[in-house]
């Protein structure tokens, strides 16, 4: 996204189509990695979390975290830049609603202040 924000200094892209751009691309990553984590799910992790160090403690401590923080980590969550990423794949395990992860994304003005700070 900052690059984005470089390009539309530059007067290659517009700041709000890159915004929106942005929010779209994240939701469709977002999509995919709830989808997987919903559809592999716990036998996924069991079966494969070695390789990414999780455990059947850990398992439980993420559903359990979920449930009782679950749109809030998913708020905060989506506005670390490295977290973003990720944090679509435990929500799908823990079977957080799909229309509350959704709703509690900040896409559009997260993607809008990124591509800012590009810009400026």
């Amino acid at each position: 996204m900052p690059f984005s924000g470089y390009l539309v200094y530059l007067g290659r892209f517009n700041l709000f189509l890159v915004a929106a751009a942005g929010a779209v691309g994240c939701n469709i990553g977002s999509a995919i990695g709830y989808w997987i984590g919903a559809k592999g799910g716990r036998p996924l992790v069991e079966r494969y979390g070695k390789w990414v160090l999780m455990n059947q403690h850990d398992l439980d401590r993420m559903t359990w975290f979920f449930e009782k923080y679950g749109s809030i980590a998913i708020l905060v969550g989506r506005l670390l830049p490295v977290v973003q990423t990720f944090v679509a794949f435990p929500a799908g395990i823990a079977k957080m609603s799909r229309v509350r992860f959704t709703s509690t994304q900040p896409l559009v003005p997260w993607c809008g202040i990124s591509a800012w700070l590009g810009l400026a």
